[in-house]
């Protein structure tokens, strides 16, 4: 019997990836598609959290942003973003902002 495996090119790193402090407990997380989804698009992974080792929180937009929220005062996020089809893409560089202090 013969196995074949068939390799599923990976989109490439969403582009022109930036982060707009809202206010106090909101980041907007902004970027462009990918230069080659190489497939069908399914969604984009977000993963942000308050450390690099530990941007555990994700979550699934299907557009190019996504407001972060709940978040804390005065606080420093890093964030990352990558394409999905059948296979997850490229991750974007690690961005970081600093939420704003109230008052």
């Amino acid at each position: 019997m013969k196995c074949y495996i068939w390799l599923v090119p990976a989109p490439t790193a969403p582009r022109d990836f930036k982060l707009t402090v809202e206010s106090s407990t909101e980041i907007k997380a902004s970027w462009s598609a990918p230069l080659k989804l190489n497939g069908v698009f399914k969604r984009y992974v977000v993963r942000y959290g308050l450390s690099k080792d530990s941007m555990n929180t994700q979550v699934y937009p299907t557009t190019t942003g996504y407001l972060l929220t709940p978040l804390d005062e005065s606080s420093t996020y890093y964030v990352q973003v990558h394409a999905e089809t059948a296979v997850s893409g490229s991750a974007s560089r690690i961005l970081s902002a600093k939420t704003k202090e109230d008052g």
